[in-house]
């Protein structure tokens, strides 16, 4: 797959991934960990690129998903990511 196809199925993964989000009992607070994990382990998105895709830096993004790493140890913020990766990703 090319770059530029890459970086497009990037951006329809992540707009697919916040629709969820946003649907989703994850508090406004995390919202943006939770997309940015999931479109990175989920979906397999390099950092760089899922960087690119939300107009932030590399440095945030590894911020966003140690901090979403960490809230997964509070049960009703892991269950609701469970689901989301379930509805989206299948698993």
């Amino acid at each position: 797959m090319t770059g530029a196809k890459m970086r497009e199925a990037a951006r329809i993964a992540l707009k697919g991934i916040r629709a969820a989000v946003e649907a989703s009992a994850i508090r406004h607070a995390d919202r943006r960990a939770a997309e940015l994990y999931l479109l990175v382990t989920g979906c397999n998105v390099p950092q760089v690129l899922a960087a690119e895709v939300a107009a932030c830096t590399k440095q945030n993004v590894s911020k966003l998903l140690a901090a979403a790493e960490e809230r997964r140890d509070n049960p009703d913020f892991d269950a609701a990511l469970s689901r989301i990766e379930r509805a989206i990703l299948g698993e």
